[in-house]
């Protein structure tokens, strides 16, 4: 009912201070999207900061593209899978945005990485986004999360999931 959604795992947590910045920057900046750095936080309690250095700003089409493939991939000299990552969670979303381009989550059991499904699809209706150089969300890695343990049909999924960013694409 409100203007923005959050996402939160069950298995996470966060600042306070998460909340009021994203909503800060979403305010100042108009945009449809915040996109908030996380971290990590291992088994044994410690923590790393996957956050960038500096806010982005993301307005002409050309610059939600570069955002997009950014969020499916990263260049060679990025560390991480993905520039700005694929989850859903500690992210801004404008619910107009969502309700208009009637973007839903696939089922977890169905597509894995259906975050980052929602991510493209959201994307590709928002008109800008921004980027924090916060990492006020905690993402507690869990070897047994459904996204990290074995799966019989895991391949499938995998192949599921490229078709599936393909189409998008």
């Amino acid at each position: 009912c409100g203007e923005y959604v959050l996402f939160l795992d069950p298995d996470d947590y966060y600042d306070p201070r998460l909340v009021q910045n994203l909503c800060g920057a979403a305010e100042h900046y108009d945009a449809d999207l915040v996109i908030g750095g996380l971290t990590t936080v291992g088994r044994d309690g410690k923590k790393q900061s996957c956050a960038i250095s500096y806010e982005q700003v993301f307005r002409s089409q050309e610059r939600m593209k570069e955002l997009l493939f950014h969020t499916v991939g990263s260049p060679p000299e990025e560390r991480l899978d993905s520039k700005y990552g694929v989850s859903a969670c500690g992210r801004l979303y404008r619910l107009e945005v969502i309700r208009r381009g009637r973007i839903r989550f696939l089922s977890e059991r169905q597509m894995i990485s259906e975050d980052l499904i929602f991510n493209i699809d959201f994307l590709q209706h928002a008109k800008s986004a921004v980027v924090t150089a916060d990492a006020f969300y905690f993402y507690c890695t869990n070897a047994g999360s459904l996204s990290k343990r074995h799966r019989e049909d895991r391949f499938e999924k995998d192949i599921a999931l490229w078709m599936a960013v393909e189409e998008r694409l």
